[in-house]
């Protein structure tokens, strides 16, 4: 009988212990020069890892250790994607996702690709590059950074439903009121003999009459 034997945290823990022996440069076989730092890590890894060092390191010639140079790529965005390589992940800002992306494409580091896209289901490389042929930093990266910024702007922005008005309600009718007042008569006023006799007592009648 044949049974299976499984290790669940192997891969995990194989891949931290190179990861620790990269920053401590523990049996590191290449160095890349980015700017102005040097990298060093595994050529199996990053071999493995996408499809750019794959082809470099094959055109290459064979030795115990080897040194390149990119050109194309900044020092602090190529630790992202170094650290993606060793580890499957990486914390950056939502608006450096589109750069990351366009990298992961031209290195043709795929898992990263994809990570990017889950982020960003629209998000799609602007200029195709062939992995494995170095170049100058074009203007791809710059539009899938701004689409990836316009993307994270829509996520940030609170949702607001917008319902067309209704017709507003027709005005009023005018308002007319007419009021009655009635005085009551007063008593007569008693004169001294002196003054004239009053006329008799008459009722008004006020009128009011208010139209809008």
């Amino acid at each position: 009988m044949r049974i299976r034997l499984q290790g669940p945290g192997h891969a995990a823990g194989l891949l931290a212990e190179l990861n620790r022996c990269r920053h401590s440069r523990q049996y590191c076989d290449v160095f890349l020069q980015v700017g102005n730092r040097t990298f060093a890590a595994h050529r199996a890894v990053l071999a493995c890892a996408g499809t750019y060092f794959r082809n470099l390191f094959t055109r290459a010639p064979a030795s115990s250790t080897a040194a390149f140079s990119l050109e194309f790529i900044s020092p602090a965005n190529f630790e992202r994607v170094l650290t993606f390589v060793y580890t499957g992940e990486i914390l950056t800002d939502l608006i450096d996702v589109g750069v990351l992306y366009e990298l992961a494409e031209r290195l043709g580091v795929k898992e990263l690709m994809r990570a990017c896209h889950a982020t960003f289901p629209d998000l799609q490389a602007s200029v195709s590059v062939k992995a494995g042929s170095p170049g100058e930093l074009d203007s791809g990266m710059a539009s899938a950074a701004a689409a990836a910024a316009a993307a994270a702007a829509a996520l940030l922005r609170p949702q607001v439903s917008l319902h067309p008005l209704s017709a507003p309600p027709p005005p009023p009718a005018p308002l007319c009121l007419h009021q009655q007042v009635h005085l009551q008569p007063r008593p007569p006023l008693l004169l001294p003999r002196r003054f004239s006799k009053p006329g008799p007592a008459v009722k008004l009648t006020l009128g009011l009459r208010l139209c809008t």
